[in-house]
């Protein structure tokens, strides 16, 4: 499915302290989301961690790491699919989001393709660190980028079928032996 010679774990950030008034890429995770995260963290095996320059992401990423020993890269070609930032309530984002999956046009947001190979290109930037010492690539990232990539090289039947119950934290492995368990049916 993916021309990378490493299993790849896609893990979606555990969940923020939602606040109205601060865009969402700024937001933070409080101790709930700090639990949950490294919790996910004991469930996974050691790996090369990657994550989105996010708050919410890279924290996410820290408590995984913090279970292994290891320490986190940050790349923002990782981040979320750029959209402009306005509050709704969770049911009209996820109206809009879900528009945007089925490859509507959502007026401001990032078109998929970019999404995408910015995420393709930090994908085989950080792979072979993960290849020379032998372990997966674990990405910490968002729900539409790792959908949108899973989507771009074929693993997924229904983007939005998989996008919506995506926890948070959430972990699938995309590459490798168990890629087939991307498919939506």
């Amino acid at each position: 499915m993916s021309a990378l010679p490493v299993d790849v774990i896609l893990v979606r950030h555990a969940m923020p302290v939602l606040v109205p008034e601060v865009s969402a890429e700024q937001w933070r995770l409080g101790p709930p989301g700090r639990a949950a995260a490294r919790a996910l963290g004991r469930t996974l095996e050691p790996g090369v961690v990657v994550s989105s320059d996010e708050p919410k992401a890279a924290e996410t990423a820290a408590e995984i790491a913090a279970v292994h020993g290891a320490g986190v890269g940050l790349d923002h070609r990782f981040g979320e699919a750029l959209r402009p930032y306005v509050w709704t309530d969770g049911a009209s984002y996820r109206d809009r989001a879900r528009a945007y999956l089925r490859g509507g046009a959502v007026e401001g947001w990032e078109p998929h393709a970019f999404v995408a190979a910015r995420f393709a290109a930090a994908l085989a930037d950080h792979a072979p660190r993960a290849l020379a010492t032998g372990v997966p690539l674990i990405v910490v990232t968002h729900g539409l980028a790792m959908t949108l990539w899973a989507g771009s090289i074929g693993a997924l039947t229904d983007r939005v079928a998989w996008w919506e119950p995506l926890g948070f934290p959430d972990a699938v492995r995309v590459a490798g032996p168990e890629a087939a368990r991307l498919r939506a049916d």
